[in-house]
């Protein structure tokens, strides 16, 4: 169940992102960091209503260290950089440049993931996975880079 949820999620989620972009593209009038601040009060209540129903209603599934001071507020912070500051910047970089060239930048993501986790957490990267890295931001760039 977990694995096949796995894959839902990896397959459903670049279609989500696309149906944002048309969204922010068509009908948000606001400014990224208003689209942003939505967003992360959005979450916020969503995390409250989840942490809280798996807290006191599912029937005890999480030990009570799992909601630690600490470990939540850990969560918070690196929410509040990643979330906050890191899709607002993304935001506003794709109202400068235009959502082409954020996509070529985006598509560097895997790479520099990969390049972290060899450095902070000691991962290998086979060389299967460094191919498909590097033809995922080929095709990526072929198409972003094209002319209309």
């Amino acid at each position: 169940m977990t694995f096949g949820l796995g894959i839902a999620s990896a397959l459903v989620a670049p279609f989500l992102v696309v149906v944002g972009f048309i969204i922010w593209d068509n009908h948000w009038t606001g400014s990224a960091f208003a689209l942003n601040m939505y967003k992360c009060n959005l979450t916020a209540i969503g995390f409250a209503l989840v942490s809280l129903y798996t807290r006191y209603f599912s029937g005890g599934t999480f030990s009570s260290d799992v909601f630690t001071l600490q470990k939540v507020g850990a969560l918070m912070i690196a929410s509040t950089i990643g979330i906050l500051i890191g899709d607002w910047t993304w935001l506003e970089g794709m109202r400068l440049l235009g959502a082409r060239k954020i996509i070529v930048m985006d598509s560097l993501k895997p790479f520099l993931a990969a390049l972290l986790g060899q450095i902070f957490l000691g991962e290998r990267l086979k060389l299967v996975s460094f191919f498909g890295l590097i033809l995922t931001v080929v095709g990526v760039s072929l198409v972003a880079m094209e002319q209309d």
